[in-house]
This record gives C-alpha cells, sequence and structure tokens, in this order.
C-alpha cells in the first residue's frame, strides 16, 4: 500500500527516548511531522527496573534516579517547544520493562 503525505495525517505521536544520540533523531523526525500534521508528541521514557547492587535498590523505585529522568524529560520538553513553539509535548515517564511499557502506554493514550 502506498502512502503519501496527505493521506496518512497523525494526531499524536510517541516517541519512546533513552537520550542517546538516536532517540535525539527520533525527536527530530517526530517534530518534523508534528509540525506538519499539529499533532502532539508523547515524549517517553521508561525507568528500566534493574537493580543496584551498591543499594539494592531498583531503578524504577530509586528516588534519585527518578528525579534525574524526570528533569532531563522536562528540559528536553522545554528545548522542544521553545525551538518549536507550535509543537505540543506531552512528556511521560514511568517504571517498568521498557518494551512491555511502550506497549501499554500506546494502548491507553495512543
Amino acid at each position: 500500500m502506498h502512502y503519501n503525505s496527505e493521506s496518512v495525517i497523525m494526531r499524536k505521536i510517541l516517541v519512546p527516548t533513552d537520550f542517546s544520540k538516536n532517540a535525539l533523531k527520533a525527536i527530530s523526525y517526530a517534530v518534523e511531522i508534528a509540525t506538519k500534521s499539529e499533532a502532539v508528541i508523547y515524549l517517553m521514557h521508561v525507568v528500566n527496573p534493574s537493580t543496584n547492587t551498591d543499594t539494592t535498590q531498583s531503578g524504577a523505585s530509586n528516588p534519585k534516579v527518578i528525579k534525574e529522568r524526570s528533569d532531563r524529560l522536562k528540559m528536553s520538553r522545554k528545548t522542544l517547544t521553545l525551538i518549536h513553539p507550535g509543537v505540543k509535548v506531552m512528556p511521560h515517564l514511568t517504571g517498568g520493562e521498557t518494551v512491555q511499557s511502550i506497549m501499554d502506554f500506546s494502548e491507553k493514550k495512543i
């Protein structure tokens, strides 16, 4: 099936991020699409439940990890909205297994 730019209009775009260079590229493409289609970008980060052997506390329940990742998401949103004021970005932070968390969020919100 062939789609052209006018046949598919996205209203919601889910962009999982780990804050890597590749994730920044994905965000850039999402912004380009959102600008043209007036879609909302859901910027999502999943804190994995891996256990820190020093503290025996999982990343998903470690307040320091959660705050740091939350701050990074907020900063990403702020930066995106300053550079692209017409694009709406909704940050979402969750804990759990990455793939399952993304699937759950997409089924509920997207």
